[in-house]
């Protein structure tokens, strides 16, 4: 071998080294805890274990979804590991954040919290009963012969591991495209969001809107964000509303000015209180055509306000009319959508 290749060959392994003397020093390392039902259900119960970050989902399964977790370890003593995080909080102490795994073990949690009925047949003895309800020798083999494995990691993750964490499990998961969205907490604008959420008015727009809320789903969040990112380009007259070019504009939004943006949210829902579309359109259709209307035509960018005036009488045009948007036969853009309802509008001026 030559000396020049001799030289080549060391500082490529000189540089392979330190990537992975970098790897160790950096990379997340995790420590397994077996915990029984009862410490698990304990632990919760003090908070020491927190199943409620902002980026996880709420509790989505049925009951007997729930059950299924307790049979997989009654019969076969195992249940799929679950995640955690150490947080500090303000005073000092420390607790632990779920980081994947809410919805197992919110199963385990809930039951021995008497929040509902074991609905498997086997083992009969469980079948449609609470735990308080059980016979004292199964209460006590599901409390200390059940367990599930905890993962703790060495340390905290910033918000950006945590939800680049979280999406990496949920590949194989059926996520909805609200829960994705609501697990993006680098975006700029997702406290913002969730806080315009929590606002009492904004819930009851939404149902009168005809929108089903189904909690744990984010389906709400959903909606916001489609005509968020409607506002904000309004004039790309090809817009493409995939659920892929949504999930990528909400986490790579570099900024936060939503001037105007929420009450755009709120026009659309009550021109949609008073306004049917014809079944089979989708619900996404209607509203990011008239989102994409508003902004186009009320809009008035140099005061960021909307043409009040304008708006009352597109109201009284849509009232009480139902609307049935062309099929766009797949086409994630709507576009002919769009052209339709700013014709049947302009039409009707």
């Amino acid at each position: 071998m030559s000396v020049t290749n001799q030289c080549q060959d060391n500082e490529i392994s000189s540089t392979i080294i330190e990537f992975v003397k970098n790897l160790r020093d950096s990379r997340l390392q995790w420590k397994k805890a077996e915990k029984t039902f009862g410490d698990l259900y304990t632990q919760v119960k003090s908070n020491h274990l927190n199943l409620d970050p902002d980026h996880q989902r709420d509790v989505v399964h049925d009951d007997k979804w729930k059950s299924n977790v307790l049979h997989s370890q009654i019969y076969d003593g195992d249940i799929p590991d679950v995640y955690f995080h150490p947080v500090s909080l303000p005073n000092g102490i420390q607790r632990y954040d779920s980081l994947d795994g809410k919805q197992r073990s919110s199963a385990i949690y809930e039951y021995l919290d008497n929040k509902y009925k074991y609905k498997l047949k086997e083992p009969e003895c469980m079948y449609n009963k609470k735990f308080s309800e059980l016979e004292k020798v199964i209460q006590s083999f599901l409390k200390d012969d059940c367990s599930i494995t905890i993962r703790n990691s060495n340390r905290t993750l910033n918000d950006y591991e945590i939800q680049k964490f979280f999406q990496k499990r949920q590949t194989f998961k059926a996520t909805s495209c609200g829960e994705h969205l609501n697990s993006c907490i680098t975006s700029k604008i997702h406290s913002m969001v969730k806080q315009y959420i929590k606002q009492p008015t904004t819930i009851d727009r939404l149902e009168n809107a005809g929108f089903n809320i189904e909690k744990g789903r984010y389906n709400e969040l959903e909606t916001i964000v489609y005509m968020l990112r409607i506002y904000e380009n309004h004039k790309d007259n090809e817009i493409d509303c995939s659920t892929d070019k949504i999930r990528t504009w909400f986490s790579n939004k570099t900024n936060d000015n939503m001037d105007g943006a929420f009450e755009l949210v709120n026009i659309v829902l009550d021109i949609l209180k008073i306004t049917k579309f014809k079944s089979g359109n989708t619900k996404k259709g209607a509203y990011t055509s008239l989102a994409w209307y508003i902004m186009n035509n009320l809009w008035d960018s140099n005061n960021n306000e909307f043409n009040i005036k304008e708006l009352d009488n597109i109201k009284s045009i849509l009232n009480g009319k139902i609307i049935e948007l062309p099929s766009v036969n797949g086409i994630h853009n709507t576009f002919e959508q769009r052209k339709y309802l700013y014709n049947l509008i302009k039409n009707n001026v």
